[in-house]
């Protein structure tokens, strides 16, 4: 089905004496009688004419809008142009942080309450901010000694500046904004829009962190209509800003029993799916259980969950260790590894650990002491292939005076 800005540009275009590949046969009603009206006309005054007659505007007035229509539109003027004339008009793909947070585009941080996402945006604020700083995994900063624009939508700046205080974050590039007391910061008010955009414009901001998604919206995060003008104005921001904006946000609760089965996907991201479709990148923050026993405390996994633009950045982990005087600091280095219950093997392994630990033994020794913990020749020899970095021959492995040795921590 032919649009009326199709047929009209037809229409234009013949008047114009220019080619019209065109099937009459699909125009509708008004516009068939334009085409007939001026085809066996031979000049444009008199095709001209003949439009005119064929609408009969004085008589029919609504038509007088579809002759000025026509004779609007520029000849050839139906036309859309190829990538190779309008590539360089398209801004190249850039990182703030390379393959972790893209400039000009909205990175969630997602995140169960409490998991750290406000302390995991102060301290790469703190980078930012910094002169000669690094990121979390090495990467140099490309723009240090940059402005942070911080929109504390969950009002707490008494948390933020202690923490700002604490870790020395440069305060004359940090910008902090709340919303004032009784106030909702929402985000879906054009009003605050304008603010925001203000903000920015005159922060000149490398990084924008808006802490927290549920806190910008007051008409919830299911409603399609009102997240997607909230994330189109946020995509705005920060492409007319030229920055990396983090906009955190929650995860759906997970029944207890499932919470330490399931690794964080987009799917946990809490309200409408335009949240998860809108973002070029979404990180996800967890705390993950290495021993026994859970720990709040315990160490922090972030990891890409959705990387629309790139591969996937290896997996990276924090320990929250202890401030000086007060308070504390993120010290990162590789994901941590999630707490597995040991199994037989493993068992075995520690066993044969504390056995070797006093001298080496061979297999036929080892294997008579394994009778009295159940631990049968092949499951001693599993649990060394399993830790070859724990346990070593002396010698060749058919050599009738091997015998196996625990492998000193130096010797690693």
């Amino acid at each position: 089905m032919l649009t009326e800005r199709i047929q009209a540009q037809a229409i234009a275009d013949h008047l114009a004496g220019l080619e019209v590949r065109i099937n009459p046969n699909d125009l509708t009603e008004i516009f068939a009688k334009c085409w007939r009206a001026i085809q066996d006309k031979p000049g444009k005054a008199e095709k001209l004419e003949a439009l005119g007659e064929a609408l009969d505007f004085q008589n029919t007035p609504t038509n007088a809008d579809i002759y000025q229509r026509i004779l609007s539109l520029r000849p050839g003027g139906m036309r859309i142009e190829p990538l190779d004339e309008i590539k360089d008009t398209i801004a190249p793909i850039e990182w703030v942080w390379d393959g972790w947070i893209p400039r000009g585009m909205i990175t969630i941080l997602a995140a169960v309450p409490s998991a750290g996402k406000t302390g995991l945006m102060l301290d790469l604020a703190r980078r930012v901010s910094s002169k000669g700083g690094t990121w979390p995994d090495g990467k140099p900063i490309k723009k240090d000694s940059a402005n942070v624009l911080y929109i504390d939508a969950e009002n707490q700046p008494e948390v933020i500046k202690e923490r700002a205080l604490s870790w020395k974050i440069n305060l004359k590039r940090f910008f902090l904004k709340w919303p004032e007391d009784g106030e909702v910061f929402d985000l879906g008010d054009d009003r605050n829009q304008d603010m925001v955009y203000e903000w920015a414009y005159a922060a000149k901001p490398e990084l924008i962190n808006i802490d927290s998604f549920g806190s910008i919206n007051s008409k919830g995060e299911n409603n399609i209509e009102d997240v997607r003008k909230i994330l189109s104005y946020l995509t705005m921001l920060a492409r007319d800003s030229k920055c990396g904006l983090i906009l955190s946000h929650h995860l759906r609760k997970r029944p207890g029993f499932m919470s330490p089965l399931l690794d964080l996907s987009q799917d946990d991201l809490r309200g409408s799916s335009h949240i998860v479709a809108a973002a070029r990148a979404i990180l996800g923050l967890s705390v993950i259980q290495t021993t026994e026993e859970a720990d709040p405390n315990g160490p922090r996994k972030l990891n890409a969950l959705k990387m629309n633009i790139g591969p996937y950045p290896t997996p990276l982990g924090f320990e929250m260790v202890p401030g000086y005087p007060t308070g504390y600091s993120l010290k990162w280095g590789d994901a941590p590894k999630p707490y597995r219950e040991p199994d037989k093997v493993d068992l075995c392994a520690d066993w044969l650990a504390d056995i070797l630990a006093d001298s080496d033994k061979p297999l036929k020794e080892l294997v008579k002491l394994g009778q009295n913990e159940d631990f049968s020749k092949g499951l001693i020899i599993r649990a060394k292939q399993k830790y070859p970095g724990r346990f070593t021959d002396t010698k060749a492995r058919r050599d009738p005076s091997n015998t196996w040795k625990l492998v000193k921590n130096d010797e690693r």
